[in-house]
């Protein structure tokens, strides 16, 4: 937590301290072999060690950050990970009407829910609400393969209508197998590419910082051997690249760290487009507000 935190960051220290001081006795000593090398080797590559142990996952959410005593709370707000940065949408878009559901009902071999009518206009927030197994899923997989040109073998009846200008996106828990062979620069670079978007290295560069990554060393590593955490910022990043002026989230809490939660909370809370999502997490809910519309199951 804070505290092993502090004690490496002391410790780093006071091995720099040494190596300082023995490096100076090192340089007016003449004895051969020099009796302070053995020393020095010892205290750097005690160094790289400690340089190298990864940050203690010590982030909290805000409120909870807000009931820890005075002198760990300020240790916290000292120490705590740099977050995540996503870039608001440039510009601004006239208002529109998105989405809209004409007495739409989806299921298999049956309806899962009575008629469905809703409509999702530029900036709205909306949260489906309805129990386990009332087809809130399969509702966003058909609206989603919709935006993809196909016909949604679940949509059993009604319309769904999306607008000419529509620019649609969602947070997925798997990433794309075409993605997993390139390095995090090359995924990217990729990822803009599916947009239609151009990207150049220095784009990529800041996209990379933006998303905690370090721009320099981890742009050659292979997403496949990325960290659980790393690829769920990869997934972020694939979420925001074409400014979508509709984000739909099914439950986007399940897979995201919670620096990343926080993250997507304050970019949500902040973003210009149409929000359409599922959510049983309170915190976010209560945060991310918008209309209430509850399916009612089929009998």
């Amino acid at each position: 937590g804070i505290n092993e935190y502090e004690t490496i960051q002391r410790r780093i220290a006071n091995v720099k301290k040494q190596i300082q001081s023995v490096r100076a006795k090192k340089a007016s000593t003449s004895k051969t072999p020099n009796p302070f090398i053995p020393l020095e080797n010892r205290l750097v590559k005690e160094l790289d060690e400690l340089l190298q142990q990864e940050k203690p996952s010590f982030w909290i959410d805000k409120e909870s950050a807000e009931t820890l005593k005075p002198g760990i709370e300020a240790s916290y707000q000292q120490h705590k990970a740099k977050t995540i940065h996503i870039r608001r949408m440039t510009g601004s878009e006239r208002q529109r009407n998105l989405l809209t559901l004409e007495n739409v009902q989806v299921g298999y071999e049956r309806p899962l829910f009575t008629p469905l009518n809703l409509s999702v206009q530029t900036g709205d927030r909306l949260r489906i609400l309805g129990r386990n197994g009332v087809g809130k899923t399969t509702l966003v997989n058909a609206i989603l393969k919709t935006a993809r040109d196909e016909r949604p073998a679940t949509l059993l009846y009604g319309k769904i209508i999306l607008d000419t200008k529509l620019r649609i996106n969602t947070y997925e828990q798997e990433l794309d197998q075409k993605l997993l062979d390139l390095t995090l620069a090359q995924a990217i670079e990729q990822v803009y590419d599916m947009y239609g978007l151009p990207v150049n290295s220095e784009q990529i560069m800041r996209v990379l910082s933006d998303y905690l990554f370090d721009p320099y060393t981890d742009r050659e590593h292979l997403v496949r051997n990325l960290s659980g955490g790393q690829k769920a910022r990869l997934q972020l990043i694939k979420l925001f690249a074409n400014e979508p002026n509709l984000v739909i989230l099914d439950e986007p809490t399940n897979h995201l760290d919670l620096p990343s939660i926080e993250e997507l909370e304050n970019a949500l809370a902040q973003y210009q487009g149409a929000l359409l999502y599922i959510s049983h997490d309170t915190y976010l809910t209560r945060h991310l507000g918008g209309e209430q519309l509850t399916i009612i199951p089929s009998i």
